[in-house]
């Protein structure tokens, strides 16, 4: 006879947490409806979930940005024909609201 394991894995924590912030999760569980514990395992798989996309995010100050937007828009340099290209190649990879967005960002720069 065969015998079949279990998908859950039993976990016992404790975790220490004023009294105020207990209420809150509890609160925000109830109003979910679902138990405290199921609310904390799902609010944690939210946050692991969420890890690949902000380590693959850039994140640029605006005066980064600005720079970027002002590489970009300057008078060709020497194989400016080829960085042209590859430039055209990737404005037409960009969805319309990216293209927008960049748009908005070089209208701005020009007025500074």
């Amino acid at each position: 006879m065969t015998t079949r394991q279990n998908s859950v894995t039993a976990l016992a924590t404790e975790i220490k947490v004023p009294i105020k912030v207990k209420e809150n999760l509890e609160t925000a569980a109830a109003k979910q409806g679902i138990s405290l514990m199921d609310f904390l395992i799902a609010a944690a798989n939210d946050a692991m979930a969420k890890i690949p996309e902000e380590t693959n995010e850039i994140r640029l100050s605006v005066r980064d940005q600005i720079q970027i937007a002002e590489d970009l828009t300057a008078p060709p340099r020497p194989l400016g024909g080829v960085m042209q290209k590859a430039l055209r190649e990737e404005l037409g990879r960009m969805d319309e609201q990216s293209k927008s967005t960049l748009k908005q960002r070089l209208m701005r720069t020009r007025n500074v």
